[in-house]
């Protein structure tokens, strides 16, 4: 039996729950495709978790009306958390973030050098 994965995004969670419209997929990548399987999600605006296993890892892609929002990978710490450490950001700034994004369709890069939290080029430097 595997086990139940880490809830890292609770809102994708509350997202399926109030559609009450669950759909659960199972099988080999290599008979659909992982592309084939994405854009179908993407099609049909679906929200959920999507888990990878490879035999000796699970992956994790939450999705939020058929976008990836998150990607969760075994012993890696969130991308969010290595990027908000290396800019020296304090912790109530991740909410200021998530305000300031909500409601658009800007990435959090853009919605942090709009609010003046850091710069295009600082964000170059850390990709």
């Amino acid at each position: 039996m595997a086990a139940e994965p880490r809830r890292l995004h609770p809102q994708i969670d509350r997202a399926i729950a109030s559609r009450g419209n669950i759909m659960t997929f199972q099988g080999e990548l290599t008979s659909i495709g992982l592309s084939d399987l994405l854009q179908y999600i993407e099609s049909g605006s679906r929200s959920g978790t999507l888990s990878i296993d490879d035999g000796s890892e699970t992956h994790y892609l939450y999705l939020t009306d058929g976008q990836i929002s998150r990607i969760a990978l075994p012993g890696r710490r969130p991308l969010f958390e290595v990027v908000s450490r290396v800019l020296g950001w304090q912790p109530g700034q991740l909410d200021e973030l998530k305000k300031g994004r909500r409601g658009t369709r800007r990435s959090l890069g853009e919605t942090a050098v709009r609010l003046g939290m850091t710069s295009h080029d600082q964000l170059r430097e850390i990709a």
